[in-house]
């Protein structure tokens, strides 16, 4: 991870990335909704969503809570990059 620019577009492009890669849609990189939930989208199921955090914890060396497994801090790309990012301590929570 030391070697990695950890910056929000970098992070969220790594999401975006690994979900047009594992989840077969419509969607480009131009055209993943970033504010949208996924889930509710249709984009991913509840099996997708545990892909995902799996993803960001082994891709970041973080731990999700299943308390923050969520609307409000995963929601969408942007929501799910700033929870990456609170957790390894570029952004102070609530950023």
């Amino acid at each position: 991870m030391a070697d990695r620019e950890l910056g929000v577009e970098s992070v969220r492009q790594e999401i975006v990335d690994f979900v047009l890669e594992n989840f077969p849609s419509d969607c480009t990189a131009e055209t993943l909704p970033l504010n949208e939930s996924l889930l509710e989208l249709g984009i991913i199921d509840s099996m997708g969503v545990i892909e995902l955090v799996e993803f960001l914890e082994t891709n970041w060396s973080i731990v999700i809570d299943e308390s923050e497994i969520t609307h409000e801090k995963m929601g969408g790309v942007t929501k799910m990059t700033n929870l990456v990012l609170e957790k390894v301590g570029v952004l102070q929570a609530g950023g």
